[in-house]
């Protein structure tokens, strides 16, 4: 309570799934209490209610001083987009799903709500009920928590505003010139399918023409093009009365599922955005001046999902004969705010785009955004690793909440990436490194003391804390620091030894501790650091790389040779010879060995030798071998493997890299942290085990 001012108008919006069998009583969001409150949520006959007004569940219908809404609702199962407003005077309550208005109660005689105010002095909850007992407005008690609270977002509020309904044009039409006032700034919305190959030209939206026009279209390269001001097809990029935005399809979600597209017009400073499910795609901005002829679109008809002419220069940036929009099926009515309306100006409406919590987009805005002073042109951005890594972050609801302001480049690439579990890393281009569960991944080059030396490691942590005493700025306390102990797994619980550090850029608790149990475990299994000098055929990795390392310092069973020659039979590999013998183990295990004392060396029972070939088509492979024990540099494998021909060479053929060790370590398997270019081409690497048990201890 006292949260938000009770006495002001109030504005909700949420994404939030739906249950297909919701609980009866269950709260999407509640305030005050049976006296005077507001509350959304189902009913025992799954109907939906929004109320403000008298909380007696005596009244379930509206009066003089109340408002009630009740509605029944599809639920589906899937997130969609919940937003309400209360109106204190006269008072009034209105419904929106998915941009749809589903309804509006107000007052029986056009006066306030009780007391007007929007709810009573009581706690309120989101997604659950605030009270013990589960009273809540409506409802005297058994109030339950929402069904399916999986994916939901934050609740947005605005205080003192109301949400703006728009204005709608119909899938596959035509707007007429004048529908909109084209003097006047603009925003859009649509819900529409973004096929894999969308036609050349095809025309998600257009207004005015090659004159003066605005339009959103797929070129002939494969871009999808965003622009508004001189509609001339031989102008391709802003100049002083012209903007134009153009992004790569494989940028963007072209894979032929419904996304929510948005977009909006400002004429002076002339400036177009573009967002598709809520993420910036981009901006573009004239070079100073107004969009030409100061309106956003000429005098001339538009079209959604459709141009408004089969003419060729019909559509502004179009040179041919512009076609309809590839997948209209299933699209939603293009959503429109006229009138001076922009996306985020005022947060006041419904159709506001809150800004996208993943870390991917922030980190390119980052690097190649108009706030960089000097940004980074996006043909040195490794955009393939940057869009993984953004795919990655939704599906692990990874977030990043701060406000910039101070911090180099430097730093606060580090703190986004942080926040998606990467760190940023310049070379011949920029990108991140990710560290994610790497198990199912093969390493992309193998080294042992045949192509590397000065092999050495080191360790850190020698005594490593028994946790870490944790400072954030945390969204429940609208912002305020809190401090948390997270301690080690299997730390004793007498150890106080505990390292102080702050997260920047995590607002959510469960987040937090996560990334310290993260830290933690990595200061338990990384803690080595192998550094070694390679030669240049380090240059098929990167910071990040998973590579395989054999070398006697780690394993008594390490050994190493090369391939003189392949042994075939019928189209497959049954064997190789080396350029020196190796010994091969192949004793019996514990149980099947008659006389343990006849065993000279213990460490040797069960041990069965196995090699792993760095192919010549750069993969690896691990064989087991049926070879006698004993020292041999014939080799053969007790499975034959196909005898593969890349570029007109067999992939395991004389020269190949053969590392040896016992069966399932064959190799070491780590990452590089670091490269450091050395003299004669070589390099200089160190790596941290691949430690898979930080995965496993994170996520069960």
């Amino acid at each position: 309570d006292g949260t938000f001012d009770k006495t002001k108008n109030i504005a909700f919006e949420c994404d939030v799934r739906l249950p297909v069998a919701p609980a009866a009583r269950s709260v999407l969001w509640e305030d005050g209490g049976t006296g005077i409150g507001a509350a959304v949520y189902i009913t025992s006959s799954g109907q939906m209610v929004l109320r403000a007004g008298s909380g007696s569940p005596s009244v379930q219908a509206s009066t003089a001083d109340t408002a009630i809404l009740t509605t029944p609702v599809g639920a589906d199962g899937k997130v969609h987009r919940i937003a309400w407003d209360i109106r204190i005077n006269p008072g009034r309550v209105r419904l929106w799903i998915d941009g749809v208005l589903i309804g509006e109660a107000h007052t029986t005689g056009g006066g306030p709500l009780s007391g007007s105010v929007y709810a009573g002095s009581d706690w309120g909850g989101y997604l659950r009920p605030s009270t013990g007992d589960g009273s809540f407005a409506g409802v005297a008690s058994g109030g339950v928590w929402w069904s399916d609270r999986a994916g939901a977002s934050s609740l947005r509020v605005w205080v003192d505003r109301q949400h703006v309904a728009p204005v709608t044009v119909a899938p596959v039409t035509t707007v007429a010139d004048g529908f909109f006032n084209k003097s006047a700034s603009i925003a859009f919305e649509c819900d529409v399918l973004l096929p894999t190959d969308p036609a050349p030209w095809s025309v998600l939206w257009e207004e005015g023409g090659t004159g003066v026009g605005a339009s959103i279209h797929v070129d002939n390269a494969r871009r999808l093009v965003a622009r508004a001001g001189n509609g001339n097809p031989a102008l391709v990029a802003s100049d002083f009365n012209t903007v134009i935005l153009k992004r790569p399809l494989d940028m963007l979600p072209f894979d032929g599922e419904r996304h929510r597209v948005a977009w909006d017009i400002r004429i002076n400073v002339g400036r177009m955005r573009l967002w598709i499910d809520g993420v910036l795609i981009g901006e573009a901005h004239t070079t100073g001046g107004a969009l030409w002829g100061d309106v956003y679109a000429g005098a001339d008809a538009g079209g959604y999902l459709r141009p408004s002419s089969s003419n060729d220069w019909a559509v502004a940036g179009i040179p041919v004969v512009p076609v309809n929009w590839s997948a209209p099926a299933g699209a939603s009515s293009l959503r429109v705010w006229p009138g001076w309306r922009q996306h985020d100006t005022s947060r006041q409406s419904m159709h506001v785009l809150a800004p996208s919590r993943n870390p991917a987009p922030w980190l390119l805005e980052a690097m190649t955004g108009r706030l960089n002073a000097d940004p980074i042109p996006l043909d040195v951005v490794d955009l393939d690793g940057v869009l993984a890594w953004r795919s990655d972050c939704y599906a692990q609801n990874y977030t990043c909440d701060m406000v910039a302001e101070g911090e180099s480049l430097s730093d606060l690439l580090r703190i986004i990436a942080s926040c998606g579990y990467a760190r940023p890393y310049q070379s011949e281009v920029w990108g991140v490194i990710r560290d994610r569960d790497r198990s199912a991944e093969a390493p992309v080059q193998v080294f042992s003391p045949r192509n590397m030396s000065k092999f050495r490691w080191t360790r850190a942590f020698a005594r490593i804390p028994a946790g870490l005493r944790v400072t954030w700025k945390d969204a429940l306390a609208l912002g305020r620091e809190r401090q948390a102990i997270v301690y080690r797994r299997g730390a004793a619980g007498t150890d106080a030894r505990t390292e102080q550090v702050s997260y920047e850029g995590l607002v959510d608790e469960d987040k937090v501790r996560r990334r310290a149990a993260f830290d933690l475990a990595q200061a338990e299994h990384r803690s080595a650091f192998y550094d070694f000098t390679a030669p240049a055929e380090a240059i098929r990795c990167r910071r990040g790389s998973l590579i395989a390392v054999n070398h006697d310092v780690l394993t008594r069973h390490s050994q190493y040779g090369r391939i003189v020659s392949v042994t075939t039979s019928g189209g497959n590999v049954t064997g190789i010879v080396l350029d020196c013998t190796i010994e091969v183990a192949n004793t019996a295990d514990m149980l099947a060995t008659a006389n343990l004392l006849a065993v000279p060396d213990m460490l040797d029972v069960g041990t069965r030798t196995g090699i792993a070939i760095r192919r010549g088509d750069g993969a690896t492979s691990v064989h087991a071998l049926s070879t006698a024990p004993g020292t041999t540099d014939t080799l053969t494998f007790a499975t034959p493997v196909p005898n593969v021909i890349v570029a007109g060479q067999p992939a395991i053929d004389a020269g190949c890299l053969v590392v040896v060790g016992t069966i399932g370590r064959e190799y070491r398997r780590m990452i590089v942290s670091e490269i450091r270019n050395g003299k004669g081409l070589t390099a200089q690497i160190t790596a941290v085990d691949e430690a898979p048990q930080i995965w496993e201890a994170l996520n069960g």
